[in-house]
């Protein structure tokens, strides 16, 4: 199941687009009966979270929260009970997202919004970019699922 929670509302975002977008992605990485959590936020409270668990004072556009924190990239999940199908939690803030969009001038917010999913999903799956190695690889995922989703959103 994805759980969509928008606790802004400066910002319209399609939570319908998202769901379908966080489903089908879900199913492109193989986990398509996993749940998966998104909450959408304001700067105000995106600070807090970023500086609670990243020690930086300061909003930011997406956080992820791994619920198997010690994942691979590339390597499958085996969960043990109903329980642990589960891949972790996606913070996003429209607000800042669209403070922002002169950077991706092509990009609505909510096309932003989907790429920015499939990079907190990359992390829930333990996908970095720590390391200039690290970033390729999840550039690499990130192109694939990217177009994958538009292959089939132009259907």
């Amino acid at each position: 199941m994805i759980a969509v929670t928008n606790d802004q509302h400066e910002i319209p975002v399609t939570i319908g687009r998202l769901k379908d977008t966080a489903a089908y992605l879900l199913g492109l990485v193989n986990y398509p009966d996993f749940d998966l959590g998104l909450f959408l936020t304001t700067p105000a409270k995106m600070n807090e979270f970023n500086k609670k668990f990243r020690g930086k004072d300061t909003p930011t556009d997406i956080l992820s929260f791994l619920y198997y924190q010690d994942i691979q990239p590339g390597e499958h999940i085996t969960p043990t009970s109903e329980e642990e199908k589960y891949l972790g939690d996606i913070i996003l803030c429209p607000e800042y997202i669209q403070q922002h969009l002169d950077e991706w001038p092509e990009q609505t917010v909510n096309d932003r919004i989907e790429r920015l999913l499939v990079h907190g999903v990359c992390h829930l799956l333990g996908y970095t970019h720590d390391t200039q190695e690290n970033a390729a690889v999840m550039e690499g995922q990130e192109h694939y699922l990217l177009s994958t989703i538009k292959e089939k959103n132009t259907k």
